[in-house]
């Protein structure tokens, strides 16, 4: 049986919450099991889910720069 999982955030800028996402989604990665990433807004930290191959969608676009 094969399984896929799929995480759900809000943005992709550097907070608590989306750091937690971006790193459970290339531990998954690495274990071999497929993971995909949706995020409502873009950010900067969707050039290491890119970097280490984790498939990511964003729904609306780029967030505004907040942090």
């Amino acid at each position: 049986m094969s399984y896929s999982i799929g995480l759900i955030t809000c943005g992709l800028n550097r907070a608590g919450a989306e750091r937690v996402v971006v790193d459970l989604a290339c531990r998954i990665q690495e274990s071999g099991v497929e993971v995909v990433v949706i995020a409502l807004r873009d950010g900067v930290l969707r050039a290491e889910l890119e970097e280490k191959g984790v498939p990511t969608y964003i729904v609306l676009g780029r967030a505004r720069d907040r942090y």
